[in-house]
């Protein structure tokens, strides 16, 4: 609330009603953009647990469920629940070969969470295309690594959304 009055308080009354749309359409875009994150670590948790249920690894369910928490940290995340695994499968007493069958599955969990989930879920959810989404991680990953990884797509939905409700708002208020 406090920076909402302060951008609020910096407008001037001729450009109050746009500040305050603005202001608005920023508040759903963020929303939005967390919805889409919390779909994405559901799904990854979810085919996660599926998988290392078929492989028979124990307590597959919380280990899904943390793979799924921790997928939102590039590169690190979606390592921690394929770690936490391999030491459920070698503290349990089952074959170290195990750690591999757990290992390729997790791989390709990963995989389609990358390339296909992630790009589908929030693109859909902000109304992006996939292949935009994909296009603007990969971008973000050239330009600023990991960072720019995580920052890329919301600040790239947050730009055009703000000028498309800008461009709009002007027009219709006739100032341009």
């Amino acid at each position: 609330k406090l920076i909402r009055r302060a951008l609020m308080s910096l407008a001037p009354n001729k450009y109050f009603e746009i500040t305050l749309i603005l202001v608005k359409k920023f508040d759903e875009n963020v929303g939005n953009y967390l919805r889409a994150i919390l779909l994405e670590m559901l799904a990854v948790g979810l085919m996660s647990t599926i998988v290392l249920s078929i492989v028979g690894v124990p307590y597959a369910i919380v280990i899904g469920a943390i793979a799924g928490l921790t997928n939102i940290i590039p590169y690190i995340g979606p390592w921690l629940g394929g770690i936490i695994a391999a030491l459920v499968i070698l503290i349990s007493g089952m074959p170290p070969i195990m750690i591999l069958w757990m290992g390729i599955p997790m791989f390709l969990v990963q995989q389609l969470d990358n390339y296909v989930v992630y790009p589908a879920i929030v693109g859909k959810t902000i109304k992006m295309h996939p292949l935009l989404v994909l296009i603007t991680v990969l971008a973000g990953s050239y330009f600023a690594g990991v960072v720019g990884m995580l920052i890329s797509v919301p600040l790239v939905y947050m730009i055009y959304s703000l000028l498309s409700a800008l461009q709009k708002n002007l027009k219709a208020f006739r100032i341009i």
